[in-house]
């Protein structure tokens, strides 16, 4: 069983779930816990829940499940892409798009993402860090989704009191509770990321 870790998502993955939840499909097809943050987080979109906490491990679940073209699935693994069962989940796939969750500990992952690929091909990956070393990789058959960019390190404006202030990203946070999103870390200023616009410095 998942440990109290996952009761509540970092800033990553909120992000993570924010973008999924702004592309254009139908259903979404995830790994959920308990706690059911894919369900709460995706809010466009009708989400059905697969994972052990389920009673419904993912390759169960994707044998049994019917999976439009137009749905996308997330296998949401956050365990290494050795696996055995991931190359099995990924053949049985059938959305347009497949958007998988790795560790990167102690694993070749270069190679690994691309031969458990099935029919699908790589379209981008996106590498981060919440509490250790992760990536998401989009699998696509057709066009691929909009790239993920990670706004940490990047630089962003942002306009206070008629000032304009430039500030490289640090981290992403979580947002207060009266707010959604999340909050960019910029150093001596904490703020929405809907109130930052990407900038050259």
């Amino acid at each position: 069983m998942h440990s109290v870790r996952f009761k509540t998502p970092l800033a990553q993955k909120v992000y993570i779930h924010d973008y999924i939840d702004n592309l254009d499909y139908d259903d979404l097809h995830v790994i959920d816990t308990k706690y059911n943050n894919s369900k709460r987080l995706i809010t466009k979109h009708k989400v059905h829940q697969m994972g052990y906490d389920f009673n419904m491990p993912s390759t169960k679940y994707l044998e049994q499940a019917h999976v439009k073209s137009n749905d996308v699935v997330w296998l949401d693994y956050c365990c290494t892409p050795t696996r055995t069962f991931v190359i099995k989940d990924m053949k049985l796939c059938t959305s347009k798009w497949v958007f998988a969750t790795f560790s990167l500990r102690g694993c070749k992952w270069k190679s690994q993402i691309k031969y458990i690929r099935g029919s699908y091909k790589v379209a981008w990956t996106y590498l981060y860090n919440d509490t250790s070393p992760m990536i998401v990789v989009a699998y696509t058959k057709g066009t691929p989704p909009p790239q993920l960019h990670n706004p940490v390190g990047q630089w962003y404006k942002y306009k206070w009191k008629g000032t304009w202030y430039h500030r490289q990203c640090k981290k992403l946070l979580i947002p207060p509770q009266d707010d959604k999103g999340v909050y960019l870390d910029l150093g001596d200023s904490n703020e929405p990321i809907y109130n930052c616009k990407k900038c050259l410095v």
